[in-house]
């Protein structure tokens, strides 16, 4: 029995026609990654990592710029201490991120935990 181009599009994965649209095939990768950390929604390890960055790590950084002592040629311009804190920000961010803190764990399984009871209360409600 012959198959038809939609067929084998089908059978190879891609969309109707050949078009090169994938099949869906199973849970996305956000889901499956959700699934196995065990994390119901990433927007809360985002939040919980902002949050150490800027009430903890932000601050240091700031102090530690503010205490420099470099001679006239080397010391921060006017121009780099108008830009000081977004590149703080941005560092902190980079901190927090790459240092596995477990603050940043129990922080997010805080607002994780509150956001479930938000919801059921909400469903039942």
């Amino acid at each position: 029995m012959a198959m038809g181009i939609e067929q084998i599009g089908s059978a190879a994965g891609v969309g109707p026609a050949g078009m090169g649209a994938p099949r869906s095939v199973g849970p996305t990768f956000d889901a499956a990654l959700r699934s196995a950390t065990g994390r119901s929604n990433p927007g809360e390890r985002e939040l919980a990592e902002r949050f150490v960055a800027m009430a903890l790590v932000e601050p240091v950084l700031a102090q530690l710029r503010e205490t420099t002592q470099a001679a006239e040629p080397f010391g921060p311009s006017k121009h780099e201490a108008h830009f000081a804190s977004m590149l703080d920000a941005a560092v902190a961010g980079e901190i927090v991120k790459a240092s596995g803190w477990g603050l940043v764990d129990r922080i997010e399984s805080t607002l994780a935990s509150r956001g479930r009871a938000v919801r059921e209360g909400l469903d039942h409600g």
